[in-house]
């Protein structure tokens, strides 16, 4: 998650090079576009889903949200 330059939360979503083609021709949106939080974050999870594969979240802590609730601190 980061910050996009009009100040608003942006999500983008890194796929691996073997898929990023192969989501595009099946008629999904590139995943390279800067999308809100919700929509990234579901984007996300609808292709790790598809993709059997597992679904890493990173990003600027300082970016989240309290009002999305706790996030939690790795130790």
């Amino acid at each position: 998650m980061m910050w996009d330059v009009a100040g608003t939360p942006a999500g983008f979503l890194v796929v691996p090079n073997e898929l990023q083609d192969k989501i595009v021709q099946a008629g999904y949106p590139d995943p390279n576009i800067a999308r809100a939080i919700p929509p990234a974050l579901a984007y996300g999870l609808l292709l790790a889903i598809l993709g059997k594969r597992s679904l890493y979240l990173t990003g600027d802590r300082n970016v989240w949200d309290a009002r999305w609730g706790e996030l939690p601190t790795a130790h």
